[in-house]
């Protein structure tokens, strides 16, 4: 049973230096954080937070009925909120999103837990899975759930440390320039891994330098004594690696015989094949040891980096790589990200509806094709957001490229992956094996016409998009069936 540490409310209006602490004991101890009035636990601090749609002011009562004893407030959503009873307490900040991650930063500095921030433009969250799985062989871990990477993301996470845990492996994310400042000064981290820079949240950022720019913010916050694990493979990695007084760990794909001798071990990888399901096998080469062999759990070519650079942090820590081999074998991965799903009438779904960009969408086409299943190889494709002036030549590259890979027929939905279709005629698929629809709800019912038994289905789009509506609709049509992916790779 994980046994957090209690903290009262009057600890936190001293941390917060709050304006007012109303109601309540503030000698009550509070014994979880909520920022979503549908989950708070009995004993819970809950954070009121304003967001684009609904300000939390409004479900502060709700939250008290769940059980919560404190919450965090602002004095402008004070008017939003019924009469509080005596044994419930109001600590009021003129933040409250910032209030909660110096309370976080203060949580978290009452333990001695090591952290390891995982960042990137693709790849970050099964990067954090496997990470957090390597160390998992011979350490007691936190990590942060889903995608939990965010400036409310990370507090929640580091609320969740107990006497337990011996080391954390957080994911942090950007938006704009000055996220990953915030975050690395809040979680303090010995260890930053990089899994590359690429094109995502262009709109917000302008160009990949300005990216990468801010994926170095969090290096730049690493002790010297600390460890950059980077790609060596991504030409913006050795940028950042000038960009931090850390010591430097790069991993590579490929078996390297001309890396520079230190104090770093040296991480690589060989002979890399994938099984039916395009899931990879490769040789693991770590310092002198003896290479092992290692199989993913989770499919998809371009997995291997985010297993190095797992590795890499484990060989930091003294695990032996046959225990780096068990934890990437055995690793959980968070859902919606080239995950395969067997249905019936041997319909293979791959889901991959998390995120998407040009190159992850490279890659995801590259591993619909790479399997060995289906009769037709089906890319269900909706819009790549946040591109800024790379959304026009983004898509139609796109496009162009699953004509030339092999798909055999392309569903395209939304109104920027109608570029995506576009491309594709552009390359030469022709028109009987492209469809175009203007939205999802026109696209559902027709599903059961456009795929056929024994398709496997690439489904993929932007998280706005909410594709999975697609997934769920398919396994509707197509139940899935556990038994009839016995035998498969």
């Amino acid at each position: 049973m994980s046994r957090r540490r209690v903290f009262t409310a009057g600890q936190l209006a001293e941390v917060l230096n709050s304006c007012c602490l109303r109601g309540g004991n503030p000698d009550a101890q509070l014994t979880g954080v909520a920022c979503d009035s549908r989950e708070v636990a009995r004993g819970d601090l809950f954070v009121a937070l304003k967001g684009e749609t609904t300000d939390g002011h409004k479900y502060v009562t709700q939250a008290f009925e769940r059980g919560a004893r404190a919450a965090l407030v602002n004095a402008a959503g004070l008017t939003e909120i019924e009469t509080v009873d005596d044994d419930r307490a109001l600590l009021c900040v003129p933040d409250t999103l910032l209030a909660l991650g110096e309370a976080a930063k203060w949580y978290a500095g009452r333990f001695s837990v090591p952290t390891v921030a995982v960042t990137g433009s693709l790849g970050k969250t099964t990067c954090k899975d496997l990470v957090a799985s390597v160390l998992g062989t011979h350490y007691s871990v936190l990590k942060s759930e889903g995608n939990y990477n965010t400036e409310i993301g990370v507090p929640l996470t580091l609320f969740k440390l107990a006497e337990e845990h011996q080391i954390a492996v957080v994911e942090v994310a950007m938006r704009k320039p000055g996220d990953l400042t915030y975050l690395a000064e809040m979680l303090q981290p010995e260890v930053g891994v990089l899994t590359n820079v690429a094109e995502s949240h262009l709109e917000f950022f302008g160009s990949v330098s300005e990216i990468a720019a801010g994926k170095a913010e969090l290096f730049e916050h690493l002790p010297a004594e600390g460890w950059a694990v980077l790609n060596g493979e991504d030409d913006w990695g050795r940028w950042i690696a000038s960009q931090t007084d850390a010591r430097l760990l790069f991993y590579y794909r490929d078996r390297r015989t001309d890396l520079p001798e230190g104090d770093a071990p040296v991480v690589t990888g060989a002979n890399v094949e994938l099984d039916s399901m395009s899931r990879p096998e490769f040789d693991l080469y770590i310092s002198d040891h003896q290479p092992v062999r290692v199989r993913l759990p989770v499919a998809g070519a371009h997995h291997v980096m985010n297993a190095l650079a797992a590795a890499s942090v484990g060989a930091l820590k003294g695990i032996p790589p046959d225990d780096i081999r068990w934890g990437l074998t055995e690793a959980s991965i968070t859902g919606m990200r080239t995950e395969w799903i067997q249905c019936s009438d041997d319909v293979l779904i791959l889901s991959d509806a998390y995120n998407s960009s040009p190159t992850s969408c490279r890659a995801a086409l590259r591993t619909l094709i790479d399997c060995d299943a289906g009769h037709r190889k089906v890319a269900l494709l909706g819009d790549m957001l946040e591109l800024g002036q790379m959304q026009k030549p983004g898509h139609i590259e796109v496009g162009k490229f699953a004509a030339r890979c092999g798909v055999d027929y392309l569903i395209t939905v939304g109104s920027r992956a109608e570029l995506i279709s576009r491309g594709a005629k552009q390359a030469g698929l022709p028109k009987q094996r492209r469809r175009h629809l203007s939205d999802i709800e026109s696209l559902i019912p027709q599903l059961d016409n456009l795929i056929e038994p024994g398709d496997a289905v690439l489904v993929k789009a932007s998280r706005g998009c909410r594709l999975e509506r697609c997934v769920r609709a398919l396994k509707g049509i197509f139940p899935p069936d556990d038994r009839l992916s016995e035998g498969r790779g």
